[in-house]
């Protein structure tokens, strides 16, 4: 088996995109180590998104929640489902 570290995933991708739900958070919180990897890659400066499907939750809702649960996200790298809806007139 092979193994890697996050150092060496955040070393080899220019963007990294991370699922909230099951990677980062769960139904009764956050996942042990995601406040951790966070803390790790808000300190590293690559760039990085939060995706999830969730369409009923703003950005800003989300980080919200994100920080209840020890998770600094700023809402500005989160994407949601909802978020990619343009207002139709």
């Amino acid at each position: 088996m092979i193994e890697i570290t996050i150092e060496e995933i955040i070393d080899r991708y220019a963007v990294l995109l991370l699922d909230a739900f099951g990677v980062l958070v769960h139904a009764s919180g956050a996942l042990a180590g995601a406040a951790q990897l966070m803390d790790k890659l808000n300190r590293s400066g690559k760039p990085y998104y939060i995706l999830t499907n969730d369409a009923a939750k703003l950005p800003a809702t989300a980080a919200d929640r994100y920080g209840r649960y020890g998770l600094e996200i700023d809402p500005k790298r989160i994407i949601s489902s909802g978020s990619l809806l343009r207002n139709r007139d």
